[in-house]
């Protein structure tokens, strides 16, 4: 407990500096306070302390090093999440890690680095899509015996099975501790078994570890998807911010483009609420529920999908594909 408040003072005296305007002193409060936290493996704490750094870089607009500081604390956000069962802790890491996926995803657009933006929001979506892909690659080998490959399919599905009713229950608040265990232990066993059937230098080992280059390793299969004539479309939403990635195959390579398009929160809401108002309106005979609808639809495509629709016609792909 006396090293966690030491590693708070430092947080908040590099908060302190940072406000003074004393950005190296800023800087170095927070570095200090991350070295003595991933030395003493409190993530948590170097978690939060790697997001006031970045915020610090980023107010000096030195965005490759803030771009850099998220990404290693969205890998320790990802470990910490694997490490633990307690309900409560899990809702905590959730609203950590929320804040380091949007701020990492909009600091990659603005850097116009498009393929990291892409692996982020793709990581929040499905965080475990890389170790999913992974697995199935594995299983594409001609060498493993097809008697294998069924068996290591089966102790993979059964793995998903584990994983997902683990991540719901506790999500959901409907799992005691003791269960929380118990299904860890499953787990634990799942990736046993898989990596028995896998042992190869690329097998389930490799699939099932924490990658530290999440954002390089994330996109390929994403990327062999696109045909020539193929866009793939990602839009990841932010308070006050859509960043949005283009992928598409000219027929020579995958060109990746990409944007962000400002849409304030306050906006967004302002407009639901006009659109909740005229369906209560309309309900009790006082509006026109018609014309309220093709109001916020305007709003919806001057802000949005104008924007879109000329990125996506620049590319002049036949089809497309909308994450």
């Amino acid at each position: 407990k006396a090293m966690a408040l030491v590693m708070e003072c430092l947080n908040n005296i590099g908060i302190s500096h940072g406000k003074l305007g004393n950005h190296a002193e800023s800087v170095r409060s927070f570095q200090r306070g991350i070295q003595l936290a991933d030395g003493l493996s409190y993530r948590q704490i170097s978690i939060d302390i790697r997001r006031n750094l970045a915020e610090a870089y980023i107010g000096e607009e030195m965005f490759e090093e803030a771009l850099r500081v998220l990404l290693n604390g969205l890998v320790h956000a990802v470990q910490l999440w694997d490490e633990n069962t307690a309900t409560g802790l899990r809702e905590q890491i959730i609203a950590i890690t929320v804040g380091l996926y949007e701020r990492t995803t909009l600091i990659a657009t603005i850097g116009q680095q498009f393929d990291t933006a892409l692996a982020v929001a793709e990581l929040a979506r499905a965080r475990n899509a890389r170790q999913w892909i992974s697995l199935e690659t594995v299983l594409q080998d001609e060498r493993l015996p097809a008697s294998d490959k069924r068996a290591a399919q089966a102790a993979i599905k059964n793995l998903l099975a584990v994983e997902v009713e683990a991540d719901v229950r506790q999500l959901a608040g409907q799992m005691p501790g003791k269960e929380a265990r118990r299904l860890l232990q499953r787990r634990t066993a799942a990736r046993d078994a898989l990596e028995a059937m896998l042992p190869q230098r690329d097998g389930a080992a490799a699939a099932f570890a924490t990658d530290r280059h999440i954002h390089q390793t994330a996109n390929s299969a994403i990327i062999e998807t696109a045909d020539p004539g193929t866009a793939i479309l990602s839009l990841f939403s932010m308070p006050d911010h859509v960043s949005w990635i283009l992928l598409h195959n000219d027929g020579d390579q995958v060109v990746t483009t990409g944007d962000l398009i400002e849409w304030p929160r306050r906006e967004q809401e302002a407009a639901a609420a006009r659109w909740r108002k005229a369906q209560q309106d309309a309900l009790t005979g006082r509006g026109d529920l018609d014309a309220a609808l093709s109001a916020f639809v305007a709003a919806f495509d001057e802000t949005l999908l104008t924007p879109l629709a000329s990125a996506v016609r620049s590319a002049g792909a036949k089809r497309l594909c909308v994450i």
